[in-house]
């Protein structure tokens, strides 16, 4: 899943002393082990004086809903960490800075971003967010299984139907119980799963204005991209 900073620790740094400002707070979800050792310590250490207060939100808040409600709260956070799907509903509530006006008086070059990251954050000349990282999706595929069926590892020019065949062929009942103990793929029904489906069979969900779905979302390549994922995922669920 992505994240990225909804407001920049750089761009806050602007316009007075750390005396002036006081403390400034972070608010992130506590599923972030390195957040503290790899971007609060190196961060406070190169602004001497400046107070950064932590402000952790549950990790089972999947829907951002702790975090709009910080933000409309008395206090709320002045930098928060943001999923991509969520970007939507903070800028629509109008809790985030637009950051064009600061990143030259802080040395932030766009051009060092990857372009489809930033795009997340655009609204029309508008940029509220950097990111601060991204999760591709790879497959990944367990040698020893492969070795064991004489299958032969996944090669670039796989195909679904590939996938498929093999998926079935490692998907066993090893003991004889009448139960499956060995899956030949693993399933995550989130969107961001399942979203790589779609724009590998050339669909989309939004066109290229970003405004409408119709003739993108009910497109031939999308709906047969997930009548082929949903196929697959009721053939693993049949096995349960």
């Amino acid at each position: 899943m992505t994240r990225a900073l909804a407001l920049c620790l750089a761009v806050w740094a602007c316009g007075a002393s750390p005396a002036d400002r006081g403390a400034m707070t972070l608010a992130d979800r506590t599923d972030q082990p390195d957040l503290e050792a790899r971007v609060l310590t190196p961060y406070v250490e190169r602004h001497p004086g400046l107070e950064l207060r932590h402000q952790p939100l549950s990790s089972r808040d999947e829907d951002g809903r702790g975090l709009l409600v910080a933000l409309a709260g008395d206090d709320p956070p002045d930098v928060f960490l943001v999923d991509d799907e969520d970007v939507p509903a903070v800028v629509d509530r109008d809790a985030a800075l637009d950051l064009i006006p600061y990143l030259a008086r802080v040395g932030v070059d766009l051009a060092r971003y990857d372009a489809r990251l930033v795009a997340v954050f655009r609204r029309s000349a508008a940029l509220y967010g950097l990111p601060r990282g991204y999760s591709p999706i790879v497959l990944a595929f367990n040698k020893d299984l492969f070795d064991h069926a004489g299958v032969a590892y996944p090669a670039d020019d796989w195909t679904w139907e590939d996938f498929l065949q093999v998926a079935r062929r490692l998907t066993r009942d090893s003991d004889g119980d009448g139960a499956v103990d060995q899956w030949g793929s693993a399933l995550d029904p989130r969107v961001s799963y399942w979203l790589p489906w779609i724009w590998a069979g050339g669909g989309d969900v939004l066109c290229a204005d970003g405004r409408r779905a119709s003739g993108c979302l009910d497109s031939r390549a999308t709906v047969e991209a997930l009548r082929w994922y949903a196929a697959w995922v009721s053939a693993r669920a049949s096995h349960r």
